[in-house]
């Protein structure tokens, strides 16, 4: 068998750039700040890395520099729950400065209390419920953000208007007739998260608002299966409307749906917070809230950067907007005139 290539030393990129090793050294290691590193001279020396397949030596560069580059994702039930755009945002910011994405998977029963047996130079934390769950991280003095989730004193915090979200979605099917409109609560893994409480109140808020009343079971958990919360909240209360908290719950109801002889939208319509897959395959593609989380991931990824060469910079905690996206899953009230409900469908 033929040999495998010997991997790429400095001195052979050099080689190819036409440069000298320690010029390949500062620009491979980002140290050619405050030297005359002219932007074609630093590009040839890319460029040649590049082809000859360059794969920096992660553990010696840590020795030398007194840095890992390596930064943690913290997340719980990695990859179903650690939307797809978070990674894209991240790597967006953090592969150009030359950080190192790793994963790990914080068990169950540990929250966020255990850390990687490495080195980190940040941390991204997803979702956390309280800032209980990240002191480990803030005893540790590791920089963080915390992404769709509480953080500590020394975190800088992205959230998500979760409060104007439901707000849009319920004024949509305010303007589609609907006026039985329920919500879905949840109470799985994240409970007690700053989601919850935000949609929650923000249903019950808008409901009274426009003089309807909250339907009932809007502040308990949805049971798993759905089909006795189906059979009660659109058979039995007449809703023509249900808002999901999340999009588990919404393929959930869908597949209810059609074990009861329901139709959405013609018997109810659907709407779920969270655009990710495979809500847009579905059949029908559901109407949801999408979380801006590549944006968000993207900013908090530029905040652990400035965090990183600055730990003392103040605070920061930045709410970005939800957008609507309207499907199939949702339209006017009155489709069907079958359902049997007390007061009727209104």
């Amino acid at each position: 068998m033929p040999n495998p290539p010997r991997p790429a030393s400095l001195k052979r990129i050099a080689e190819k750039a036409g440069v000298s090793a320690a010029t390949v050294s500062r620009v491979l290691n980002q140290r050619d700040k405050g030297f005359s590193v002219r932007p074609e001279v630093r590009q040839r020396v890319l460029t040649a890395a590049e082809s000859l397949n360059y794969r920096p030596d992660i553990v010696a560069q840590s020795l030398r520099q007194n840095r890992s580059r390596i930064v943690g994702i913290l997340a719980r039930h990695i990859p179903i729950n650690l939307p797809e755009g978070v990674l894209h945002g991240l790597l967006s910011v953090f592969d150009p400065a030359g950080l190192h994405l790793n994963i790990y998977c914080v068990p169950r029963s540990k929250s966020y209390q255990q850390l990687p047996p490495w080195r980190l130079d940040g941390a991204v934390a997803y979702g956390v419920v309280s800032p209980a769950e990240i002191q480990a991280v803030e005893d540790a003095g590791i920089p963080y953000v915390s992404l769709n989730g509480s953080a500590g004193p020394r975190g800088d915090v992205i959230l998500y208007d979760d409060a104007d979200g439901m707000r849009q979605a319920l004024n949509h099917l305010y303007g589609l007739g609907h006026r039985r409109i329920a919500y879905a609560h949840y109470g799985g893994l994240y409970a007690g998260h700053c989601s919850e409480t935000a949609r929650r109140d923000a249903y019950r808020t808008w409901m009274e608002q426009h003089g309807l009343a909250p339907m009932q079971g809007y502040d308990r958990p949805l049971p798993d299966p759905p089909d006795d919360y189906l059979n009660q909240t659109v058979r039995r209360r007449g809703a023509t409307a249900i808002v999901a908290y999340h999009h588990f719950q919404a393929v959930g109801l869908l597949q209810a749906a059609g074990r009861a002889n329901l139709s959405v939208p013609k018997d109810f319509s659907l709407v779920c917070f969270n655009d990710d897959y495979p809500v847009m395959f579905l059949n029908p593609a559901l109407t949801v809230l999408r979380l801006p989380s590549e944006e968000a991931a993207a900013q908090g990824a530029r905040l652990l950067l400035q965090r990183i060469e600055s730990p003392d910079r103040p605070r920061s905690s930045i709410i970005l907007k939800e957008v609507l996206v309207v499907r199939d899953s949702t339209g006017p009230t009155g489709l069907s005139q079958n359902l049997n409900s007390p007061g009727g469908l209104k």
